[in-house]
């Protein structure tokens, strides 16, 4: 199962593992090659952007504060001496432990203990040479309703949802395509990419589309609502990947103009998908 990291807020993967109080109090170091460093500069001594810092170099971040810790790394890069390092340092740093490791994309897992996390950036670091050629994951799962976000239970039990948080899909009868149409303004997506129709989750042109809009034929076709689960590496609006676990309930609607199509209503949540 994805772990999901509760506290992710929508403002980009380089600010989501503290709220923003938080990052201007939490302490940042550096591991390199083993042990806390000053990071490396270029040849000219200026300093390294942060992504070439993890993804160039294998530095390991570790950020810490009232909030907890967070360790950040990018998994194909030369750090196991570092990634074992910040285990150990972890037995001396504050819960709950946030995992943020690059991956075709970055991934945030939260972790309530120490035992877990060193357990889990084990596994992760015995996973390294995997290459994960798709971006896009979906399942369909029984729905359970403990493990479910509120709002999805009750649309799939009352078949209906408020139009703030649902977005409406189109289905074009001619070209057997769906466009996005309107964008409810507390939808997920609205709280990542706002009300634009054209954002990156809304193109219709790429595998993500392709893959979860499967599931728009089968809800038109049956008339019913259709539950799942998604993973997908996410171009966020800082140019950033970010990997990102939702559920989703769809449910067949007519639209304004009379034509058939689908609401969606999709919370950010753990998802019963494992790549790593």
């Amino acid at each position: 199962m994805f772990a999901y990291n509760p506290a992710l807020n929508p403002t980009g993967p380089q600010a989501s593992a503290f709220p923003a109080h938080e990052r201007h109090v939490a302490e940042e170091l550096w591991v390199y090659n083993g042990r806390i460093s000053v990071p490396p500069v270029d040849a000219d001594g200026e300093p390294i952007s942060e992504t070439k810092l993890l993804q160039r170099h294998g530095c390991v971040k570790i950020t810490t504060g009232r909030d907890g810790t967070r360790i950040r790394w990018a998994v194909f890069a030369s750090n196991w001496a570092s990634l074992y390092f910040a285990m150990e340092f972890l037995s001396v740093s504050p819960g709950p432990y946030s995992l943020n490791y690059y991956l075709a994309g970055w991934f945030f897992e939260g972790i309530a203990t120490v035992a877990e996390a060193r357990a889990r950036i084990g596994v992760i670091m015995g996973k390294s040479d995997i290459h994960l050629q798709k971006r896009t994951f979906v399942k369909e799962v029984t729905p359970t309703p403990e493990r479910m976000p509120e709002l999805l239970r009750d649309a799939l039990h009352n078949r209906t949802a408020i139009p703030e948080v649902t977005v409406d899909v189109a289905y074009d009868e001619l070209s057997g395509c769906f466009q996005v149409g309107r964008i409810g303004s507390r939808s997920l997506i609205a709280r990542y990419y706002g009300l634009n129709p054209v954002s990156y989750p809304c193109q219709s042109f790429h595998t993500y589309h392709h893959l979860v809009s499967q599931a728009y034929l089968k809800v038109l076709k049956g008339d019913e609502p259709h539950y799942d689960h998604v993973l997908a590496a996410f171009q966020m609006p800082d140019s950033s990947v970010l990997w990102f676990p939702y559920q989703r309930v769809i449910l067949p609607t007519r639209l304004p103009h009379g034509g058939k199509g689908v609401s969606v209503i999709a919370e950010a949540a753990k998802v019963d998908i494992t790549l790593v």
